[in-house]
């Protein structure tokens, strides 16, 4: 019974830690978000997304495929993203007084 309550504990704990981590780490997007390089580096990757969906709108897949530009900028796109991701996981362990 004793270890029941102890697992009950630890993954209450866990869950906690796991909320808190969700919130601190969709903080973390605000908080850029809020500053000019993050509002600027945002809008370039929303009108470049948007140019790429209006390419491959007007091209179609196979043409689409076939650009050369398309894929580096789709790229890049990904890389911006991955490196906000990173930040906000980065900024939610300092906020929530972790080292990683």
């Amino acid at each position: 019974m004793l270890g029941r309550q102890r697992s009950r504990l630890s993954d209450s704990d866990c869950q906690r830690t796991s909320v808190s981590s969700v919130v601190a780490h969709e903080f973390a997007h605000v908080e850029y978000a809020e500053t000019s390089a993050g509002r600027i580096s945002l809008r370039q990757d929303e009108q470049t997304g948007q140019y790429l969906k209006d390419l491959y709108k007007q091209l179609g897949i196979r043409q689409y495929m076939r650009q050369p530009e398309a894929g580096d900028m789709q790229r890049t796109l990904d890389q911006h993203s991955y490196e906000r991701e990173k930040a906000a996981d980065q900024r939610a362990w300092e906020v929530l007084g972790h080292s990683k």
